[in-house]
């Protein structure tokens, strides 16, 4: 009887023993037991830090906006203040030059749009040979005189003698042209034939571009030239 009621005392210490530590254990961590206002904290800066990432997410999206929308209007405001410098238009026309002595030919320029008006090519007193005996170098003036100006430009010519085939390369003068091509640059082609000896005679066609100066051009509207 005596030694069961000191194992039945033991058993109770035990128990209480077990009690205590796992109060202790439940003080040093609360972590591993459920903890009320532990929860409830970290709730609240759960949900408060949701709301503020929505907030900046909303925000950073109308900067946005708000900055596309300014770049939008300054590239507006800016095309608006800035006119258009330069008009290309193709050229396509032909030029039959007539040259009965010196180092004047005068010529008509037709089928060339803008450019149908009369020539006037000035050829340089210098000729220069090439590899082929049968081809000449030089370099001549040519000007056009038409209903909206005069346009002026420098060639060098190739021209072969035995089968009176020419071609030249030129660059347009903008500050000689006048008129509408005043300030206009580009460059012009030539390519033909001598159609004719006495008096010598050339059929060209003339290919190339000109960049048309638009501020010229209003000019050359406003004075009604």
């Amino acid at each position: 009887m005596d030694e069961k009621i000191l194992k039945g005392e033991k058993t109770i210490e035990i128990v209480t023993l077990e009690a205590e530590v796992g109060e202790l254990e439940d003080k040093i961590a609360p972590g591993r037991g459920y903890n009320h206002n532990e929860t409830m904290v970290r709730d609240r800066y759960d949900s408060g830090h949701r709301s503020n990432h929505i907030e900046e997410t909303t925000m950073n999206s109308k900067i946005g906006t708000l900055m596309a929308s300014i770049a939008i209007v300054l590239t507006c405001m800016f095309c608006l203040e800035q006119p258009a410098v330069a008009q290309t238009i193709s050229v396509k026309a032909t030029d039959v030059d007539v040259c009965a002595g010196g180092p004047i030919c005068a010529g008509t320029v037709t089928q060339g749009g803008i450019l149908n008006g009369t020539s006037v090519t000035v050829f340089s007193p210098a000729v220069t040979p090439t590899p082929d005996p049968d081809t000449l170098s030089f370099s001549f003036d040519w000007t056009v005189t038409t209903v909206q100006g005069q346009l002026k430009a420098s060639f060098v010519n190739l021209f072969n003698v035995i089968t009176g085939v020419t071609t030249c390369m030129g660059s347009i003068d903008p500050n000689n042209s006048t008129g509408r091509f005043a300030g206009a640059s580009g460059v012009l082609f030539m390519n033909g034939t001598a159609i004719n000896n006495s008096p010598f005679t050339v059929k060209l066609d003339v290919t190339g571009k000109i960049n048309l100066d638009n501020q010229a051009r209003s000019r050359f509207k406003q004075n009604g030239e």
